[in-house]
């Protein structure tokens, strides 16, 4: 009875372990199948980079600022260029030269000393 006991509990192990390798190698398989398309993504991805320039980043910064510095000189010349010319006015006594509203400084509201 023992004996019988034992042999199908060895056929069960043996069913078992045939069922685990049959498993295992499949995973396997994938498993490698996976790593092969990682490396080629890998190796695509490194074919790509050698394509772009290096140093992108610092020579985009380098000429933003030169610009930058081109705009400001540029605005420095335009602005000693730019003079107001004095208008000279014809008046007979009495009469004034108002200002134009912009340069006006009016108070809508007269502020108070403080009490």
């Amino acid at each position: 009875l023992r004996d019988e006991f034992r042999e199908q509990e060895r056929e069960y192990r043996k069913h078992q372990d045939e069922v685990r390798r049959a498993r295992q190698e499949k995973a396997a398989q994938e498993r490698s199948a996976r790593q092969a398309e990682y490396e080629k993504t890998r190796r695509m991805r490194e074919a790509e980079k050698l394509d772009e320039q290096p140093y992108v980043q610092e020579m985009t910064l380098i000429e933003q600022t030169v610009a930058f510095c081109k705009s400001l000189t540029s605005t420095k010349e335009v602005g000693e260029k730019k003079e107001e010319k004095e208008i000279k006015h014809d008046l007979a006594e009495g009469m004034e030269v108002l200002a134009k509203k912009d340069d006006r400084e009016e108070f809508y509201f007269v502020p108070t000393a403080k009490k």
